[in-house]
């Protein structure tokens, strides 16, 4: 919300604040690169996001031990870390912004808030739709194709 007024608000680009909220949000990505020299960021190495870099690894060994595989997948993350990047003046032909948006593409769904658990699957959706369209719409996108080449347009109704 903090990027989503600054971006309103015409703040620039090369603006500290949004210096280190990149900063921030670089190292929040699952992408071993020059923007993240986190240990853990080449783990998983699949473009997608954690919640806090603080956590990353620590959160990940408490899910393990409870039984869950992989790192807690909120989508809303994200596509709100996406955004953030665009806002934060990394253009959309850039690595962190490419290798997200693929990652989305290849495990997004419309049918259900992603990452929650079956009972809960509807739990947050028009929360994740509305987060999607600004993410999609930072983009300059107006249609995902998933992984198996199918082309969505909009949120079905």
């Amino acid at each position: 919300m903090f990027l989503d007024a600054l971006n309103a608000a015409g703040v620039p680009k090369d603006d500290p604040a949004l210096q280190k909220a990149m900063l921030f949000v670089s190292r929040c990505q699952n992408l071993k690169s020059e923007y993240n020299d986190r240990p853990w960021a080449g783990k998983i190495n699949d473009g997608s996001f954690i919640y806090t870099p603080r956590y990353g690894r620590r959160h990940q060994g408490r899910r393990r031990r409870q039984g869950r595989q992989g790192p807690a997948r909120l989508w809303q993350h994200d596509l709100r870390r996406i955004k953030s990047l665009i806002y934060c003046g990394v253009s959309k032909d850039d690595m962190r912004v490419k290798e997200a948006f693929e990652w989305i593409q290849k495990n997004y769904s419309l049918d259900h808030n992603p990452g929650m658990p079956g009972t809960r699957a509807e739990w947050g959706l028009f929360y994740y739709y509305h987060t999607m369209a600004k993410c999609l719409d930072a983009l300059g996108v107006d249609s995902v194709t998933d992984a198996k080449g199918i082309k969505t347009t909009g949120v079905p109704t």
